[in-house]
């Protein structure tokens, strides 16, 4: 059954302003006011990001048509005002994008942690952007193949191709998986963090048949990487929506 949003709503005002007297409205909408600064910080910071993209790629000129695009998107007007995780799911995802770019460019082991920690914040925003999972991992390989084929044209200069090592590349994102596992579990402060897969009560079918296969293979006694709660509402999407 998907989960009703205004009962939190209706939870909140009774909770900041049990008696509704015109006193006490002033402070309810204060409390609002605050809740929706984030979003007017992050759509500044998103257009910082965009304009630093657009013009590391095209020039100052390109920065600031993409600026002008960003400010005078009506998407971004509107949500930036609003008590959502959309704008900020977008910053934030933007940020990550733009400094793995900046790995894939220049490549070095404090830009890739630095992509894996920004990687891990998109992941506490909003579930849509675990498709970055398949997405870098492709954007890499693909990275190295144009490399491969055509290195000369490209703008990605420090890579050493000849000596590249699969083993020594799979163990960085080894190292930077782990990286990012510790920033979803530090933003859920640790909480149910390795909870054995058997102990999880799922409400979507599609993660009870999920559980239930790990079961048949002996696998839901290993500890969960996530934290608990991630994985409990990770699940309930699909009856959500």
């Amino acid at each position: 059954m998907a989960r009703n949003p205004n009962r939190i709503g209706q939870a909140f005002l009774v909770a900041n302003c049990p008696i509704m007297r015109q006193s006490s409205l002033p402070h309810y909408f204060f409390l609002f006011f605050i809740a929706r600064l984030p979003g007017t910080v992050l759509s500044v910071l998103g257009g910082w990001l965009v304009f630093s993209w657009a013009k590391s790629l095209y020039g100052s000129m390109a920065g600031v048509l993409a600026l002008a695009l960003w400010v005078t998107s009506p998407n971004i007007a509107s949500w930036a005002c609003t008590l959502t995780a959309d704008l900020g799911a977008s910053v934030i995802g933007l940020a990550a994008s733009y400094a793995f770019w900046e790995y894939l460019k220049r490549p070095g082991f404090p830009r890739g942690c630095l992509a894996a920690v920004l990687l891990g914040l998109p992941f506490l925003s909003k579930f849509t952007l675990l498709i970055f999972c398949g997405v870098w991992p492709t954007l890499a390989v693909g990275a190295r193949l144009m490399l491969g084929r055509d290195r000369e044209k490209t703008n990605f200069t420090n890579w050493n191709f000849k000596s590249w090592s699969v083993t020594a590349e799979m163990a960085r994102w080894v190292l930077y998986t782990v990286i990012v596992l510790f920033v979803v579990n530090w933003g859920y402060a640790f909480e149910g963090s390795g909870t054995p897969l058997e102990d999880f009560r799922f409400e979507s079918s599609m993660a009870e048949n999920v559980q239930h296969a790990a079961e048949r293979m002996g696998l839901a006694r290993l500890p969960v990487a996530v934290p608990r709660y991630f994985l409990l509402v990770l699940g309930a999407q699909r009856e959500d929506f």
